[in-house]
């Protein structure tokens, strides 16, 4: 199955994957993004950003990159890169993040995927959870897996975060806001200090 154009009631029933809806981060404690964040994203708002190449290089990277240097650079961001694991799940990622640091290709375990969308959350849900089942299953493949995957589908504005643990795809009740980078941040910090 293709990552891109995949409804997610397709991956839901060919993966007989369950659906839950809760607020998953519940310690968030939002974290104040630097004056570099800052003037980045405020420069950012000034362009015509008007596809998803334009929205994950100018607003989700700056973000990624802050969380990783906020985390010590203890893992990998990936960008647009082929998550291969088999010939049935196999596709380019927008972001993945991977547990190893300063690696050139990915390695395992990969923690969190990201999916940025020019203007529809929804369309995007698909393409995300079927990325995070691969991931989990790549991570199985190399005898590294772990408890929880993460995902998170953007339109740059709006952030829609998810997690698939076992078998079930939990949303995340909470969309959070680029007006709210702090809360962004803190969920990012949340989901790397569980990979201590």
């Amino acid at each position: 199955m293709a990552f891109s154009n995949t409804k997610f009631n397709d991956v839901k029933e060919k993966y007989s994957l369950l659906e839950n809806e809760q607020n998953i981060f519940l310690d968030l404690t939002p974290i104040q993004p630097s004056a570099w964040l800052k003037e980045a994203l405020s420069m950012s708002s000034r362009l015509p950003l008007n596809s998803e190449k334009a929205k994950s290089e100018f607003i989700v990277a700056p973000i990624l990159l802050e969380v990783w240097r906020l985390c010590d650079e203890k893992f990998s961001i990936f960008s647009g890169v082929t998550l291969d694991v088999d010939i049935e799940l196999r596709g380019e990622c927008d972001f993945i993040l991977s547990k190893a640091p300063k690696s050139r290709e990915i390695q395992t375990p990969i923690f969190t995927l990201i999916e940025a969308k020019d203007d529809n959350i929804r369309l995007g849900i698909g393409q995300c959870v079927l990325q995070m089942y691969a991931a989990q299953k790549f991570n199985e493949l190399k005898n590294k897996p772990i408890k929880v995957i993460y995902g998170c589908v953007t339109t740059g504005d709006d952030w829609q975060f998810l997690k698939l643990e076992k078998n079930i795809v939990t949303f995340d009740n909470k969309r959070f806001y680029l007006s709210e980078v702090d809360k962004i941040l803190g969920v990012f910090q949340l989901i790397v200090n569980q990979l201590n």
